[in-house]
């Protein structure tokens, strides 16, 4: 609870206090870390937790690649993915994905991004195409980000976001919309204007 209101802190006193700590209250401090941007304590509290012979389950993988997501650590959380499958036999579901999307997209290795997303096992949903449209917004890649918006309407004709970062995307690149087409290709989805945030929302935490 502490660690979800933002006193980060107090959640690791009362994790310290508590006598037996069950997978539960792991992945708690270690989403904590990741919500907060201490990908490294994330890192370090996950070792912890190896330590004291508990095993990670699916969520402590979020976690873990969010954090080296929003820490920049791509080669820990290149790591922390492969791991998953490798050491403890877990499959990587669509939002370990999505979160290795954003990793790859925050640090500007948009190849990388949208190899993985050729790889998957399963078609993108919203949040995969989303990450990657948002990478394209931060690097100004129109090209790739046209790609993504094609994604996302393919599965939800009218996501708000999409105009924002298109139209952010054109203006870097300093394209007027009416030549290359961006307010009849908008009107076609319907979409209307809202500021565009994260597309990656914070990792779950029990």
């Amino acid at each position: 609870m502490y660690a979800k209101c933002g006193d980060i802190e107090v959640a690791f006193c009362i994790f310290e206090s508590i006598p037996a700590r069950n997978l539960v209250a792991w992945n708690s401090i270690i989403g904590g870390y990741a919500r907060h941007g201490l990908a490294e304590r994330a890192m370090q509290e996950f070792e912890r937790m190896l330590k004291s012979g508990i095993r990670p389950d699916e969520i402590t993988f979020i976690n873990l690649v969010y954090a080296c997501g929003h820490g920049g650590l791509v080669e820990d959380g290149e790591r922390i993915f492969n791991s998953m499958v490798t050491e403890y036999g877990l499959k990587a579901e669509m939002e370990h994905y999505a979160c290795m999307v954003d990793l790859y997209g925050r640090a500007g290795q948009l190849e990388k991004a949208e190899k993985l997303i050729d790889g998957m096992p399963f078609k993108p949903d919203v949040v995969v195409w989303g990450a990657l449209l948002g990478a394209c917004g931060l690097h100004s890649c129109l090209e790739l980000g046209e790609i993504a918006a094609n994604g996302i309407y393919t599965l939800e004709h009218d996501h708000p976001a999409v105009y924002s970062v298109l139209s952010k995307i054109y203006g870097d690149k300093g394209v007027c919309s009416d030549i290359t087409g961006l307010d009849k290709l908008m009107k076609k989805w319907r979409a209307t204007k809202q500021k565009a945030g994260s597309w990656i929302e914070s990792p779950s935490i029990n």
